[in-house]
Parts: C-alpha cells; sequence; structure tokens
C-alpha cells in the first residue's frame, strides 16, 4: 500500500517531497525518500531562522507513514549541527530497518535558532528498500498527543564497591566484584516496550563480561554496552548486540565505567540473556629497594600474570651511580602490558631479555603496568637482576629542575622547560592517561631555535614508534590527542642550538571527540606518465601509519578516460573502521576497511580520492594502485540472417572498452538474446535497445548468475546492442563475454544446455517434454508473456509464472503444459548440474540455525506433544534463493514453495527478516542458493494453541 503512496506522492507532488540535499523552509510538510539505489547520501536541512518567524518553537514531531532500508547498512540519521563538533557525535536519532518507527519528538533549544537540524540517509554498495515517508512539524506547545509512550525503565541498578556505592535508588542488589546479570524473567521471554540499565563502575578498574546465553529479537530488541557517562554519544558505544549468534563470547572493556542498556519495541519477545560480570580492580604497588643488587620478578611469576596492575620498584641509590639491569625472562602482552626501567630522564621499554647500564640520579625506577585483555594465565611475567655499580658520575645540578624522565598524571596540570642549551640534550617527558579519557594539550609558549631543535609527541609508551606531530617551527597551538595508555612528549636540541630553550605546555583531560586534522596534505595526479600510481602507507611503526592528517588526491581524467583504483588492502590498528571516499560532482562513494579486499573501483572521468581521520587518531596500512585507461570504441553493422548468431567483444585485451552492434534482421522475428557472462563481477554494463522509448540495461558486475537472457517480443526489423567494459576481469586475460543471439522460429528448440518454448495463441500443441542431458542435471525457468497471470504447470511439481527472476525446477525429465491456451509466451530453460549436500538435524532440536552456500537437504523430526508448529525466519538470502517445504507426515508429496522470485516484487524488496510457519512436526527443508551466496534460516518450534490456552486459564 506505502508504495502506491510513493507513487502517488511522486507523481502529483515531484517538486517538494522528495527532492534529495534540500533545505526545508516551512514550519511542516512531508519528506519522502522513494525506492533508493545503492551509494546515495541525502540531507534535508530544517532552516530554523526562517522557519521560526519570530514563533518561538518549543519542538520539532516526526511521524513516519513508511519505513524500510536495509539494516544497519542504509541508515536514517537526525541531528543538529554543533559549532566545533564533528557530524559524528551531533546525532540524536538512528532508524534503520524495516519496522516502523515510533513518532519522534526533538525539543529544541534557544541557540537552535543559530544551528540547524539536520537529517541524513546514507545506503551502501549492496541491497536497497522502499524509503520512507515522514510528516514533519514545529510546534509552539506540544500536545499530550502527541507524545509517544515511553518504554518502561524495569531496571536500574548500580554495580560497584560497597564504597563507592551512594545511590539509593537501587531496584536490584548485584553482588562486587562479580556476579550475574540477565534480562527480566529470564529464562522465560522478557516483556516488550521496557529499558533495563546497570552500570558497573569502580575507579581504575577493568571489566570482563562473559555472555553464556543471548536470544533476542534480531536488531530490534537490543543490549547496548555504553563507554563511560555519556549515553547521548554514540561514538561511547562498544557493542550493540541483538539476535542469536552471540552465546559463548568474551568481552574485555579496559575502563572503569561502563553502563549495559536493554532495550525492547513494542512486538515480539525471546528468552533474554544470561551473562557473568567480573570488575576487575586495579592493584598499585611500589616497593623500595636498598641493597645494591638483588632480583626482581612480577607477582606469582612465572604462573601468571594478572591484568590491570601498575608495581612500581625504586631502587635507591647514592647521588649519582651506575647501574646494571639484566632482564632474564620476560612474557607479556607487548601491545598492552610494558615494563619499563626509567632512569632520570632516560626511558628503557623492555620486551627481550637483555644485559644493558644506564646511569642514574637518586633512584632507578622499573615499572610493570599491564592492560591484557586475553586470560591471565596466559603471561608468565619478567624476572630481572640488577646490581648498582661504584662509578660516580657528573651530573648537571640544572638537570635536576627539568621535567625530564618525569611521569605526569592526565588530570591537568603545567609542564614547564627553561634551559640554556650547550650540549646535545634528548628529553623525555610521559604523561598517564586513564581508559576512556582523551588529552588536550595546548602549548602557551614556545621559544627556542627552531633549526636546531624539535619537540614530537606520540603514543603508547615506545618514544620510537607512533609518532603523531614533529614540532619543529611552528606558533603554539592547541591539539586534541586520543588515549591508549600514555602519551609521550620529546625535546630534543643538537649541540649547535642556540641561546636558552623554554616552553610552557597546559594539558588536562577531556570528553570531547575531534579530528587530529591540520591542514591536509592535496597531490594533484593531472600526468599521464605517472600511472600506475602507486600509494603505499609509510610505516611509523612495524606496519602500521599514523593518520593525523586528511590526505587528498584530485585525480584528473578525460570524460573518455576510467580511472582504475585498486585497494590490494586496507586495515586499521585494532579493526577500528576507516574509509576511503572518492568523488565527484555528483556522488561521494565511501571503501571501508571492512571490504573483501584485494576491491577494484571505477570511476569514469575525473574524481578526488581522499582519506582523512573520522574523529581520534587512528593508524592505518593501505596499498593501493591508481590506473587510468582510454575507451576504446568500435561500432559493428551485423546482418541477422540464419536463425542463430553469436556475438563476441573484439577488443579482448583492452581495458576499457565500448562495444556497439547494430543488428539488422532480414525478416521480422522476434530475439532471444542468450547472455554468457562467464568475466563474473566484472564492472560491465550491456544495454539493449530495441528503440527510441525502449531500452533495458544490465549491470553485469552486479549479476551473480553467469547465464540469463533477454527477449524481444515485439517484431523488429533491427536493434543496438552495447557492451560497455572497465576492465580486465584477470589482467592479461582475454574476456569471456558472450551473446548468443536466437530467432524464435519454432515452437520448442534446444542446443546442448540452452531450450526455449514459444506459444502463439490457439496452437495445437500446449504439451512439451523436456529432456536433460543426464540424470543429475536441474532447470532454471523464466517465462516471458505480455499476460501478467499467465501459469504452466509441470510435472516436476513446480508451477511456472512470471516473474522477475529464474524459478528453480529440481528435475532432469518432466512435462510441461499450458492449460488456458489464450495468451502467447516464450520459456527460457537453462541445465545445469546439480550439486547435493545433505545434512541430518537432531532428532528432538526444537530451534537451530541452517544454512548453505549451494544446496542442501535437512530433515527436522520433533518428538513432542507440546509443540505443533514449526517458525522460520530468514536471516540471509538474495534473489537466487529458492527453499521448498516437504510435509513428511503426507504422503501425497505435497509441499509448500517459497520462491525469491514470487517474494520479491514492489511490495517487498528483500526477504532477510522475512516470517512463516508450517503446522506440522516431521519436514524436509530444501535449500538452493543459484548465486552461491550463503542462505541462512533459523527455526524455532512453537507451542500448541491448546498449551497457549491452558496457560492462559491457570
Amino acid at each position: 500500500m506505502y508504495i502506491n503512496i510513493v507513487y502517488f506522492i511522486i507523481i502529483f507532488f515531484p517538486s517538494y517531497v522528495y527532492l534529495c540535499n534540500y533545505q526545508l523552509n516551512n514550519s511542516s510538510g512531508t519528506i519522502l525518500l522513494p525506492p533508493y539505489d545503492n551509494n546515495i547520501e541525502c540531507t534535508w536541512i530544517f532552516n530554523l531562522s526562517l522557519i521560526s518567524n519570530h514563533i518561538h518553537f518549543r519542538s520539532l514531531l516526526l511521524t513516519f507513514h513508511h519505513f524500510d532500508t536495509e539494516y544497519g547498512h542504509d541508515e536514517l540519521f537526525i541531528g543538529e549541527t554543533i559549532p566545533d563538533v564533528s557530524k559524528y557525535n551531533s546525532k540524536l536519532f538512528r532508524f534503520s530497518g524495516s519496522k516502523l518507527p515510533d513518532p519522534c519528538l526533538m525539543s529544541l533549544r534557544a541557540s537552535n535558532l543559530t544551528r540547524f537540524i539536520w537529517m541524513q540517509f546514507i545506503s551502501d554498495k549492496t541491497n536497497t528498500g522502499s524509503g520512507f515517508i515522514l510528516d514533519y512539524v514545529f510546534l509552539v506547545n506540544p500536545s499530550v498527543t502527541t507524545r509517544t509512550k515511553s518504554p518502561k525503565l524495569l531496571i536500574n541498578a548500580n554495580i560497584r564497591h560497597p564504597l563507592d556505592n551512594k545511590s539509593r535508588n537501587i531496584q536490584l542488589s548485584y553482588p562486587y566484584p562479580f556476579g550475574t546479570i540477565s534480562s527480566p524473567n529470564y529464562p522465560q521471554n522478557y516483556s516488550d516496550n521496557i529499558i533495563c540499565r546497570w552500570n558497573l563502575y569502580h575507579q581504575n578498574a577493568f571489566i570482563r563480561l562473559y555472555i553464556e546465553k543471548f536470544h533476542t529479537e534480531l536488531h530490534y530488541d537490543t543490549l547496548t554496552l555504553y563507554l563511560g557517562e555519556n549515553l547521548n554519544n554514540r561514538a561511547m558505544i562498544l557493542y550493540e548486540l541483538s539476535g542469536d549468534d552471540i552465546e559463548n563470547k568474551h568481552l574485555f572493556i579496559p575502563n572503569d565505567n561502563l553502563f549495559l542498556i536493554f532495550n525492547t519495541d513494542k512486538s515480539n519477545s525471546a528468552s533474554g540473556f544470561f551473562l557473568h560480570y567480573h570488575i576487575i580492580e586495579k592493584e598499585i604497588y611500589t616497593i623500595n629497594l636498598y641493597d645494591n643488587e638483588g632480583i626482581i620478578y612480577s607477582n606469582n611469576y612465572p604462573k601468571f600474570l594478572r591484568t590491570n596492575i601498575e608495581y612500581t620498584w625504586n631502587i635507591q641509590m647514592n647521588y649519582s651511580n651506575e647501574i646494571e639491569i639484566n632482564l632474564i625472562d620476560i612474557h607479556l602482552d607487548y601491545d598492552q602490558d610494558y615494563l619499563q626501567v626509567i632512569t632520570g630522564e632516560i626511558i628503557h621499554t623492555l620486551t627481550s631479555p637483555e644485559i644493558f647500564r644506564v646511569q642514574s640520579i637518586n633512584e632507578t625506577k622499573i615499572i610493570l603496568r599491564t592492560k591484557h585483555s586475553n586470560d591471565d594465565y596466559q603471561y608468565r611475567g619478567f624476572k630481572l637482576a640488577y646490581q648498582i655499580l661504584n662509578k660516580t658520575i657528573e651530573i648537571n645540578n640544572d638537570l635536576q629542575n627539568l621535567p625530564c624522565g618525569k611521569t605526569y598524571s592526565s588530570h591537568n596540570g603545567t609542564i614547564e622547560f627553561n634551559y640554556e642549551i650547550t650540549t646535545i640534550f634528548d628529553c623525555l617527558i610521559l604523561i598517564e592517561v586513564d581508559d576512556g579519557q582523551n588529552i588536550f594539550l595546548r602549548f602557551d609558549h614556545i621559544n627556542w631555535d627552531n633549526k636546531e631543535n624539535y619537540i614530537e609527541i606520540g603514543l603508547f609508551h615506545n618514544p620510537h614508534q607512533n609518532q603523531i606531530f614533529h614540532i619543529s617551527d611552528t606558533l603554539p597551538g592547541t591539539w586534541f590527542i586520543a588515549n591508549d595508555s600514555q602519551i609521550w612528549i620529546r625535546f630534543y636540541s643538537s649541540q649547535f642550538s642556540l641561546d636558552s630553550s623554554n616552553f610552557r605546555l597546559f594539558y588536562s583531560e577531556t570528553i570531547g571527540w575531534s579530528t587530529i586534522t591540520p591542514d591536509a596534505y592535496v597531490q594533484i595526479l593531472d600526468d599521464n606518465r605517472l600511472f600506475p600510481y602507486r600509494l603505499i602507507s609509510l610505516p611509523t611503526n612495524d606496519i602500521y601509519h599514523n593518520l593525523t592528517q586528511a590526505y587528498t588526491w584530485h585525480i584528473e581524467a578525460l570524460d573518455d578516460e576510467c580511472i582504475q583504483i585498486k585497494f590490494r588492502s586496507l586495515q586499521a590498528f585494532k579493526n577500528r573502521r576507516i574509509s576511503f571516499h572518492v568523488k565527484d560532482s555528483f556522488k561521494t562513494s565511501e571503501i571501508c576497511s571492512t571490504e573483501q579486499f584485494p576491491f577494484i573501483y571505477h570511476h569514469i572521468g575525473s574524481c578526488i580520492l581522499s582519506i582523512e581521520p573520522e574523529f581520534i587518531w587512528i593508524l592505518v596500512q593501505y596499498n593501493i594502485q591508481i590506473d587510468k585507461f582510454k575507451k576504446i570504441t568500435t561500432i559493428n553493422e551485423v546482418i541477422f540472417e540464419e536463425n542463430n548468431m553469436t556475438l563476441t567483444p573484439s577488443n579482448t585485451l583492452d581495458s576499457y572498452v565500448h562495444i556497439e552492434w547494430l543488428i539488422t534482421l532480414n525478416d521480422s522475428s522476434m530475439v532471444i538474446i542468450d547472455v554468457e557472462n562467464l568475466d563474473g563481477n566484472t564492472p560491465a554494463k550491456l544495454f539493449i535497445i530495441q528503440d527510441m522509448n525502449t531500452t533495458k540495461s544490465y549491470s553485469l558486475g552486479r549479476i551473480s548468475l553467469t547465464r540469463f537472457c533477454h527477449v524481444i517480443l515485439s517484431s523488429k526489423s533491427s536493434f543496438k546492442i552495447i557492451y560497455t567494459s572497465l576492465s580486465l576481469p584477470i589482467h592479461n586475460s582475454r574476456r569471456l563475454f558472450r551473446l548468443n543471439l536466437y530467432k524464435i522460429s519454432k515452437s520448442y528448440f534446444n542446443n546442448r544446455d540452452f531450450h526455449y518454448i514459444s506459444y502463439k495463441k490457439n496452437q495445437t500443441n500446449f504439451q512439451w517434454s523436456i529432456q536433460g542431458q543426464n540424470e543429475k542435471s536441474v532447470f532454471l525457468a523464466k517465462l516471458y508473456s505480455l499476460h501478467k497471470n499467465l501459469s504452466l504447470q509441470t510435472t516436476a511439481n513446480v508451477n511456472l509464472s512470471k516473474t522477475n527472476s529464474f524459478i528453480y525446477i529440481p528435475s532432469s525429465n518432466f512435462n510441461v503444459r499450458y492449460n488456458i491456451r489464450n495468451f502467447d509466451f516464450i520459456l527460457i530453460l537453462y541445465e545445469q548440474q546439480k550439486r547435493n549436500f545433505y545434512q541430518q538435524i537432531i532428532l528432538n532440536k526444537t530451534s537451530d540455525l541452517i544454512g548453505t552456500s549451494n544446496f542442501a537437504f535437512y530433515n527436522i523430526h520433533i518428538q513432542s506433544t507440546v509443540f505443533d508448529s514449526i517458525d522460520f525466519i530468514i536471516m540471509k538470502a538474495d534473489n537466487g534463493t529458492y527453499i521448498r517445504l516437504y510435509d513428511l507426515s503426507v504422503h501425497n508429496n505435497g509441499y509448500f514453495l517459497l520462491n525469491s522470485s514470487s517474494i520479491i516484487t514492489n511490495k517487498v524488496s528483500s526477504l532477510i527478516g522475512l516470517r512463516f510457519s508450517i503446522k506440522s512436526l516431521n519436514i524436509r527443508i530444501e535449500l538452493q542458493s543459484l548465486t552461491k551466496n550463503p542462505i541462512q534460516l533459523r527455526y524455532k518450534t512453537q507451542i500448541s494453541s491448546i498449551q497457549n490456552k491452558n496457560s492462559r486459564n491457570k
């Protein structure tokens, strides 16, 4: 119904309801997004300065009438523009999926008159939906009727140390430091429209979770884990969990403040979840050592090393001495744990056994800090020996007043450096960072010889890796730097430095998130001699590169040139999400680190390739090759004289080809075009132009089938076929694309694996026998007719009707019969080899996840008097999915057929999420994937209606 409404609005109100990237100046109206394409970005902006017109609106009400997008990938965001805050962090609402959202009431602040309320819709490169329709209205005093029923707050619990727990509104008591959390009423179903909150907190602690059981309504009943206290900031979301595939999952959160929020919608419920938690308190020990030699080792060495500990051994020495360190054994998580030796201004990070000597003043510190997420029993810890040597060294007393070698807390403070440089000088300062915090740095003053001195700033505890800034000639400025255990600041001066050097640095913790982006690096690629051009990240440690500024490449090309961007690899440290963007005057495409690599992107004409940190620093690794190809155009004039002919691209080794075939028929025949697209997902398009008003296009790179057909039903004396391919499927390999053209001259025709049946009204022959080449063959059928409701019967228990996709016939020998005989039709049949895969489901298994990427049988037999039906929900499917269900209790081979071609219509654009029920406990389910993409179904038995009535009476 809503699809019809969409088309009605488009026809009669084409100018105002569905414009993309539009500014809205009215106080009320309708916004419509019709069935959309992949890779689009639409923005609507409410200009409150024009809308208000001296009226003080207090709220904005959005009412949805239709909503259908690909869940989790095609999303509608609503937010407000806030100065100096990234758009990612100013989002207020997010909608995705096929469920109709509740009315959305947004309160407006006075400052909104100078800000903008915006809506943004973004789709990815796979799957689409039918869009959405919503009404908006600005209200002065929202009435009670505009307010929706809020979810009921069922649980609001603080889980913390008894000395920290000052809340008086705790509904339930949970033990500390470990215990269990479950959804309300577990293991029975939870209620609809509820919200539950658990806050786990202890200062400087880490948190471990183990999810033992998890079963909620996929996408709509979610358990969300928030970092810290800012529940309105999506950037602080760690996990959003829903569905069934999350059991036996371990989560480690190196943060001392975690919120678990369980939200359910207004329909459908499940058993919920059951998880274990453990709040790991931080252990801090300081040990003073006065002996001239000794052995130091981690607690419990060599059995196991706990996480979230900080041990400091202070070796007391004379005023100036030399100390020898012999690291005998060390076994840590070197990405998260560290062992350091600090002597004055020198810091040594230890990662492997070694012996070294350092000079020291007064004391030497050995610090061990652990933050590993794995099981504590995986690491031994360390063991070392030390010996103080009686060697006196000369020390400049001025060094004692410098911040070199010191460690500062990240809360806030000022670091001052003032020294007259006379020799080579290397000063390292560390700032400890609490997890979940960012550090705000500001240089209030810098005065030095900028040709000989520099300051470096980096992350982690190793000053030789992960550098973010190198400051040699700059004015005092401000930076935001994200956390990851430590920030190091290194000041270096050469022996040729002149005069004194001084600076003052202010630092403070902040919850603000900001992109580290000084001026972008820009390069223009306009010389053909540059291609192929390689973009390889320059690592600042073993693999990754610190992405601290935007990089932009302007790739210049003519309109008849194709740019090929091959992403050989793209990844980010700790699996963070990072994306490249390809922009032109009309659209922006995104290539993310979640893609399957190598990934190839093509663009006609000039474009801009860019990458930038999204809102914090990020370590990246990428390897990209850019090529540019000139279009090779070929035009062929062909006379179609025989009953069949074959067309192949002549330019089989050119990368970018455009081939046209102008085909003239010596008679007025209908024509079948059999397409053999053996090049797979190579970016190519096929256009079949029958006349000035009739053109059919096929995106060959998005069609999973290697064989499909097009039928020209009306008699034509000529037509045109255009084939455009942007690259070769395999480098220096010939194309395997081919077109087989058949004149429809017989009522039945067979050529190897290709068959067609042509029927004219009142034709005497209305039954045909189809015989495959071998006994294990199956057929794919496609019916063409000008009559929509035409249907054919087969002896393979499959009825053939006019659909948008092929129909699967699980037989190699069958008859086709047409009973009505009033309408013309053409039936195309492709023969394929059947590959079976059988799996027997365990008897009495009342729920399970089943699937295949090819062909599979499953027998499900439930021996129970409690259940009387089986419910199914489709988790993964596409337009090549076929599902057949047989009731094995019935001996007449009756079955229920689910066919994607009969489901995917103008009203339903995806099989995913479709539910259906079978009133039987003894069934066989047959799965077939024509596209070789995964199919997944989840089934669950349902209690009989008698049982339900008895439970209600109780």
